[in-house]
């Protein structure tokens, strides 16, 4: 299973600004409270404002998140688009949501330039919806 949910990843991850989500597991969030598992000093803070723009606490919870910011460099990595397309990005955020160490739910968008609260407040919303 983890082998096909990184393929689809892959698959979808191409030059595309709008959210992509991938529903791993029929495990609905639930509650006010989650825990950031794993993020950049950088990271941790934006997507701390941005849960706390949205009402969620951050506690000890079944429900942790993981957040990964791949930097590509101002070049897009996938092969594909690389070679039919000359749209360029500065990277991927990727939000990822466990519940008891079982992956629910992943979302993730490219961007351009610097990211603030607003794209990770948007992939939050998305993400524990």
């Amino acid at each position: 299973m983890k082998i096909v949910s990184l393929i689809l990843l892959f698959l979808l991850s191409g030059c595309d600004s709008s959210i992509q989500s991938i529903a791993h597991k029929d495990i609905a969030f639930s509650g006010k409270k989650v825990e950031i598992k794993q993020a950049d000093p950088l990271s941790y803070s934006l997507l701390k404002k941005a849960l706390s723009e949205l009402d969620i606490e951050l506690e000890n919870s079944n429900f942790k998140i993981v957040v990964e910011n791949r930097v590509y460099a101002n070049s897009c990595n996938n092969a594909l688009i690389k070679a039919t397309s000359n749209t360029q990005f500065d990277g991927m955020l990727l939000l990822e949501l466990y519940k008891d160490e079982i992956k629910i739910k992943s979302v993730f968008i490219d961007y351009r330039g610097n990211l603030g609260v607003g794209e990770y407040k948007k992939l939050a919303k998305k993400l524990l919806k």
